[in-house]
């Protein structure tokens, strides 16, 4: 059987999942988090994207745990995509906790790089917690000019606990609220030019996650997600992909 192994038959994947198991799943999310989402895969989708992806997703306290599941969502669609069956997304996160000293720089860059090559996702779990010298390893591994592994997204989940009201939750943009929050954070530990730069590599593509209220599951849903997704149970017509290539 051929393998579902071209451009179309990724995107088909992808976008399917992401309709049947996230957008349909997370309805509290406001369409600009889905827009910004799907244009963040999108690029990597391509078939000579030139950088990779940097996805940022805030979730104050009472929505971390709806932030931790759309996130596996995501990273369990962009494996599906790219054929990554052998992988769960535990294999994929990093807990950047471990990665609080200066000292970790390259053990970082080296796992997070392993990850992006292997799998072409990493999730970095509580970036809040990641020293500030350690992060600007990934203004190189998402480099305009030379970016090591361009097709490969990152996504950072980042817990802002209760930093900001529900006011200016709902008044100011996400990119906004992650440029105020990690600048907070960082502006003591970084010179003004380091900390521009890794803003601007950060912020482009951040997503506020609202707090998901879980409805009651209607015999026949969908179940749900658990590490790597697996095919799809059906493509589309419109997406043109048959059955008989989904054995993936």
């Amino acid at each position: 059987m051929a393998r579902c192994n071209t451009l179309s038959d990724r995107r088909a994947i992808f976008f399917t999942l992401f309709e049947d198991r996230i957008r349909r799943e997370f309805q509290t999310q406001s369409a600009d988090t889905m827009s910004t989402i799907v244009t963040a895969v999108s690029h990597i989708l391509l078939p000579i994207p030139e950088r990779p992806s940097i996805l940022l997703c805030l979730a104050s306290s009472d929505a971390k745990e709806t932030g931790a599941r759309i996130v596996r969502g995501i990273a369990s669609a962009v494996m599906s995509a790219f054929q990554k069956p052998s992988y769960n997304v535990d294999k994929v996160t990093l807990n950047c906790s471990e990665y609080a000293s200066t000292a970790e720089f390259w053990k970082f860059y080296e796992d997070t790089s392993e990850r992006m090559r292997r799998d072409k996702v990493v999730v970095l779990k509580d970036f809040e917690k990641i020293n500030a010298q350690v992060a600007t390893a990934l203004c190189h591994l998402a480099d305009d000019t030379y970016a090591p592994f361009p097709q490969s997204i990152i996504i950072a989940c980042l817990d802002i606990g209760n930093r900001f009201d529900s006011s200016n939750l709902k008044r100011q943009a996400p990119v906004t609220l992650a440029e105020t929050f990690l600048e907070e954070k960082w502006e003591y530990f970084l010179d003004r030019v380091a900390l521009t730069e890794l803003l601007g590599r950060l912020t482009g593509r951040a997503v506020l996650i609202e707090r998901e209220i879980p409805l009651r599951r209607r015999p026949g849903s969908l179940p749900s997600i658990t590490g790597y997704l697996g095919p799809p149970p059906k493509l589309r017509r419109r997406r043109q992909i048959a059955r008989s290539e989904m054995h993936i």
